[in-house]
């Protein structure tokens, strides 16, 4: 999630990236979430979405976290509505407002 939301400059800057990574990254900034199916402990995923600041630059994630069972590694169009609009609604808290 930081990868891709932090500033461009970051990713550019990890010149040891490979294609798969920066493929990672784009799709992550592309949907607008990510999840992590037993990447940090097997049986355990969580699925989370930036918040923006009043300047559009990401701050923070949120997320649900909870057995695999739960949350599929390609999470239900519910939980995935439920956990951007948080976010959305988190990020307009900060002053963010989508562009028109």
């Amino acid at each position: 999630m930081a990868l891709a939301f932090a500033a461009p400059s970051l990713l550019e800057g990890l010149h040891a990236a490979d294609d798969a990574l920066r493929a990672e990254v784009a799709a992550v900034r592309r949907q607008g979430w990510a999840t992590a199916a037993d990447r940090v402990l097997t049986g355990v995923n969580a699925l989370a979405a930036p918040v923006f600041d009043h300047r559009g630059q990401w701050r923070a994630a949120l997320a649900i976290v909870g057995s695999t069972q739960l949350i599929a590694a390609e999470p239900s169009a519910e939980q995935i509505a439920e956990v951007t609009g948080a976010a959305r609604r988190a990020s307009g808290s900060l002053g963010w407002r989508a562009a028109a």
